[in-house]
């Protein structure tokens, strides 16, 4: 019985050494972990980085090539002035005091 209760005893004292050294290492192993996750969110978004880099001068370069066969071309706006009469009228256009009649 004796021996019994010594055991019990002697697990207590265990247990109570074990409960105090989780104290002591829980916080160093969750700082570890934090630390550990956090260099791996860097390490992706470097990589996100340098793949965007990547996919921009891959994109310039072809818009580079694009405009070096296109050839320059002056564009020009137009207007087309509609009055009154024109507005009355979609078979001709008036320019001033001029009627101009389409063919059908």
């Amino acid at each position: 019985m004796e021996s019994n209760l010594q055991a019990k005893m002697l697990i207590s004292r265990l247990n109570k050494k074990l409960q105090s050294q989780l104290q002591v290492i829980r916080p160093l192993i969750e700082k570890g972990r934090d630390h550990i996750i956090q260099q791996v969110q860097q390490c992706d978004d470097l990589q996100r980085i340098q793949s965007k880099r990547r996919r921009h001068k891959q994109l310039k370069s072809s818009e580079n090539q694009l405009k070096s066969k296109i050839p320059h071309v002056l564009c020009v706006d137009t207007c087309l002035l509609y009055t009154s009469d024109a507005a009355d009228d979609l078979l001709c256009v008036d320019l001033g005091g001029r009627r101009i009649i389409k063919k059908k």
